[in-house]
């Protein structure tokens, strides 16, 4: 191929050099921090968060009841039933286990986080996963990206709060959406 003869030929070449020349020549000038060690507490927090997923996937309450002390909150789309750890918290697990099988959890992330003043002092794990159950009042799998940062002392979770897209998961069991049709004049 002779480029001289075609200038849009030699165009293309020449840029494609160029973009070429620079995706070899750059380098990495900033990026992710390097893994740090976890402290202690972090760990643990951590394997907190870990204990609780295994504990719901095992549907066993009593470690879930344990992980969460008298006076806990809990915030979140229907948690109605428990926003305070009490006894309504063991009968709501209860009712939601019995409605679900085959819960499971797809971890993205568990970042621990110490916060050190403010209204948010303390220790933290931050989770990121996908939760995957299926129903059995409507026969449907459904599966959410679940967010919850936990404030965690002693090995409790003292504060939870819990994001996802609840109107996703109605769609997923077969919710539509239907608005009024409007009224001719």
């Amino acid at each position: 191929m002779n480029l001289n003869q075609n200038p849009y030929q030699m165009k293309q070449f020449t840029l494609l050099a160029t973009a070429l020349f620079f995706l070899v020549s750059c380098t990495q000038l900033a990026g992710p921090e390097e893994a740090k060690e976890l402290d202690e507490v972090a760990k643990q927090n951590v394997e907190v968060v870990k204990k609780l997923l295994n504990a719901f996937e095992n549907e066993d309450i009593p470690t879930i009841l344990e992980l969460f002390p008298e006076g806990a909150v809990i915030h979140g789309p229907m948690h109605d039933w428990y926003d305070t750890v009490g006894n309504e918290f063991s009968e709501g697990i209860e009712k939601w286990l019995t409605n679900v099988d085959s819960l499971k959890y797809d971890v993205i992330s568990i970042l621990p986080q110490s916060v050190e003043e403010g209204d948010l002092a303390g220790d933290w794990a931050l989770l990121w996963c996908y939760e995957s159950w299926y129903v059995v009042e409507s026969g449907k799998h459904v599966k959410i990206m679940w967010h919850s940062p936990m404030r965690i002392e002693d090995g409790k979770i003292v504060f939870m709060a819990s994001y996802w897209n609840q109107w996703d998961m109605y769609k997923q069991q077969g919710a539509e959406l239907k608005w009024p049709e409007k009224e001719k004049e």
